[in-house]
């Protein structure tokens, strides 16, 4: 007797069937109703293929000369032939057994199929969580860390009488946000994979929001402190870098594989994002938007050399003059003057 194995696109199973196996006899796949193994797969022929085992007690798959063939995915060293492709994928002969070993892995169609006998091993079962409590207590610590920072900085930004309904809206905003997110990937997920995995999901949406929150409010006090507006314009870089290294993250979870190709993917799209931000923030520049922190903070954190009193008037006085040239320089010519927008 034998196992039949339905996997998924990352060779994770979906389905196993138990198969009884007469001795000589053939076991039948495809998606004719007298098939041993049927399969829903409009790629797949009627009779496609046929597993048998040979003298030496080996398994055999036969490919029944169908139109789309079939591939053998070898990972076991002695079955792979000569001939093989760089990844091990070769296309069956058809009318010519081939040898498959328990980790082979038969693409029929749009179906990976995949033949287990009762030696086969398996891998050893995960660690489960003792409780429910433990399986959420990081998914539920980094949420209230997150709902806590949105509520501080709402706190920090007041500058009208505090109301509740603010606070809860914030909060209320950021937790429906969260969820949105992490459910398109656990979709995703289930989609792919087989497995929608929302624990996960949850998990590296709380820690790049967390991640997003903390570097936000670092950049804005740091900003602050030594007068550099220049990172809080330009603070978005590091929002892409957390943004695509979140995506990353879910895409390792969705499948393991190709993870080169995947990072290179949220790289570039990172880096258009990125782009596109200094575009915009030059344009921004251009059109004569003033650069300044859009938060006052405490002013014992302040670390910028402070300004005596004779600067501030000296510098007011050359201000001064700047500004009575361009006032004169547009009279004239009713153009725009050189004046830099930042001074």
């Amino acid at each position: 007797m034998i196992w039949l194995e339905i996997l998924s696109r990352h060779h994770e199973v979906i389905s196993r069937q138990h198969i009884e196996v007469a001795a000589g006899q053939p076991i039948r796949i495809g998606r004719a109703y007298d098939c041993d193994v049927v399969l829903d797969d409009p790629f797949v022929a009627p009779h496609h293929l046929s597993f048998q085992l040979n003298e030496a007690g080996q398994w055999t798959a036969l490919d029944a000369n169908t139109a789309n063939g079939a591939l053998v995915e070898h990972t076991t060293v002695e079955h792979i032939p000569a001939q093989k492709s760089a990844r091990g994928t070769i296309r069956m002969t058809p009318g010519i057994a081939t040898v498959v070993g328990d980790d082979d892995i038969i693409h029929i169609g749009k179906t990976l199929v995949r033949v287990r006998s009762a030696h086969s091993p398996v891998a050893a079962e995960r660690i489960l969580p003792a409780t429910l409590r433990h399986t959420w207590r990081w998914p539920l610590l980094m949420a209230g860390l997150l709902i806590g920072l949105a509520i501080l900085g709402q706190w920090l930004g007041e500058t009208a009488e505090p109301k509740a309904s603010r606070y809860f809206t914030g909060a209320f905003g950021v937790a429906v946000i969260l969820l949105g997110w992490t459910t398109a990937w656990a979709l995703l997920s289930r989609l792919f994979s087989g497995y929608a995995q929302f624990e996960r999901h949850l998990l590296v949406a709380l820690g790049g929001a967390l991640i997003s929150a903390v570097a936000e409010s670092a950049i804005d006090f740091a900003s602050f402190s030594f007068s550099a507006t220049w990172l809080a314009d330009y603070q978005f870089i590091v929002q892409w870098i957390i943004v695509a290294a979140t995506i990353f993250f879910h895409l390792r979870i969705v499948g393991p594989k190709r993870l080169i190709l995947k990072s290179i993917s949220v790289v570039a799209a990172a880096g258009l994002g990125i782009a596109l931000m200094m575009v915009s923030k030059s344009e921004a520049k251009l059109a004569g938007q003033a650069n300044y922190l859009r938060q006052l903070k405490p002013p014992m954190i302040r670390l910028a050399s402070e300004q005596t009193e004779a600067d501030f008037f000296a510098n007011a006085e050359k201000l001064k003059a700047k500004l009575d040239t361009a006032r004169k320089e547009e009279k004239l010519d009713g153009g725009a003057s050189g004046f830099d927008i930042d001074e």
